[in-house]
């Protein structure tokens, strides 16, 4: 039992139009969020190499940390010495 029907009163509540949410664009709203959780090939193609890129970054300061300069140079200089052998190898199967 309300305080209004206690009282003896009779009270008609009636929507205003003006102040009612559109249902329209909330509609819309929620129809346009639904697909949104999926990503494409062609997003995940494009944003790959801004990823890779970044694991990059971070694994190159891991393995870097903690060395000398000389010691950098002395690991890049043996890498570039396998790498020219393997160069060489791949050169010398194609002939």
């Amino acid at each position: 039992m309300s305080l209004a029907g206690a009282l003896g009163w009779a009270i008609q509540f009636v929507d205003d139009p003006d102040s009612q949410v559109q249902l329209r664009s909330t509609k819309r709203q929620r129809r346009g969020n639904f697909a949104r959780d999926r990503i494409s090939k062609v997003a995940v193609h494009n944003a790959r190499p801004l990823v890779l890129a970044a694991a990059a970054r971070h694994a190159d300061l891991a393995r870097w940390a903690g060395k000398t300069p000389e010691q950098r140079q002395a690991h890049i200089s043996g890498l570039n010495a396998l790498r020219a052998v393997s160069r060489l190898a791949r050169k010398t199967k194609a002939a």
